[in-house]
């Protein structure tokens, strides 16, 4: 049967019918082939045989392949249950899935490497140890990166997610309205000729599946008001990841992380010398000691005055 058919029988039936079609609905969406995959990429690049002996080509070849975890976003079936599927696999993943990452600035810092190789191919100067510093950083604020957006996804099992989206379908199936009444609506033809009506309902099942997996998002920080129009600003917590209402624009914290505690100092290890250097907790970037970090910006800035005196010559 196609959906429109589906739509069009659970209208007609009684309250015993229609939890028999809904459970058949569901059954078909569970048990259709198009699964949610997750699996391992690596971001390669093979540096060139000339180079693998030196010490540049040396570095570069230890970071050739970094891995990252990605997932199936898309099918080549065109039946609805594989594409509301589909719907279903990409929503849990983006939002639930704490093993997969794929935001633009996490993407850019794990291809550090492989950037900085051909920007070195087409002539740019780098120093082995800003080299090694310059990439270790850059994987290192991406895994921080990683930490972040792993806190900020929904603590829901595929079990109990399966259970959330049955819950919406019910709600889809009392909701939708048919093609010919939302074209008096909204005074909008569809020429099912060059669109089949399926394709209609497909749409509108993913679209306001998506805004229920907003508003649930909202409701798992307790933050949704059924109906309400209020203009407020929802904002990432910069420490623990929550939604929050955003009062004021200096706000950057939710009110749990916002309730003052004492931090005190921590030991780390010098790169450079090795070492122990005792620093505030609220320090996460240095690696150095004072009397290293002094000599490594010296460093810094003579290679940057020497690579763009190389350009004006």
């Amino acid at each position: 049967m196609y959906l429109y058919e589906i739509l069009d029988e659970y209208k007609e039936a009684n309250k015993i019918e229609k939890q028999d079609i809904l459970k058949s609905f569901c059954s078909s969406i569970w048990s259709c082939n198009n699964k949610r995959r997750v699996f391992n990429r690596d971001i390669k690049f093979s540096v060139d045989s000339k180079y693998i002996d030196t010490e540049i080509g040396q570095i570069f070849n230890s970071w050739s392949s970094v891995p990252y975890i990605t997932y199936r976003s898309m099918t080549k079936e065109l039946d609805y249950a594989s594409l509301i599927r589909q719907k279903i696999n990409n929503l849990y993943s983006i939002m639930c899935d704490k093993d997969v990452c794929q935001r633009k600035d996490y993407m850019k810092l794990i291809k550090t490497p492989k950037t900085l190789y051909f920007r070195w191919l087409k002539g740019e100067k780098y120093e082995p140890q800003f080299l090694n510093e310059t990439i270790n950083e850059a994987m290192e604020m991406a895994e921080n990166l990683k930490n972040k957006y792993q806190m900020e996804k929904l603590n829901l099992s595929w079990e109990e997610y399966k259970k959330l989206i049955e819950k919406y379908f019910r709600k889809i199936f009392d909701n939708c309205i048919c093609l010919d009444d939302y074209e008096d609506k909204t005074k909008i033809t569809i020429q099912t000729e060059a669109w089949h009506e399926d394709n209609f309902y497909i749409s509108y099942f993913c679209k306001t599946l998506d805004g229920y997996m907003r508003n649930y998002q909202k409701e798992y920080y307790g933050l949704y008001v059924a109906g309400s129009k209020d203009n407020y600003i929802l904002k990432r917590c910069s420490k623990c990841g929550s939604l929050f209402n955003q009062k004021n624009n200096n706000q950057k914290l939710c009110k749990k992380c916002s309730t003052y505690s004492p931090i005190g100092t921590k030991i780390i290890k010098c790169v450079d010398c090795g070492k122990d250097v005792e620093i505030d907790g609220i320090v996460k970037n240095k690696k150095r000691c004072d009397i290293c970090q002094e000599k490594y910006n010296r460093e810094r800035n003579r290679l940057r005055v020497e690579k763009y005196r190389n350009k004006r010559m």
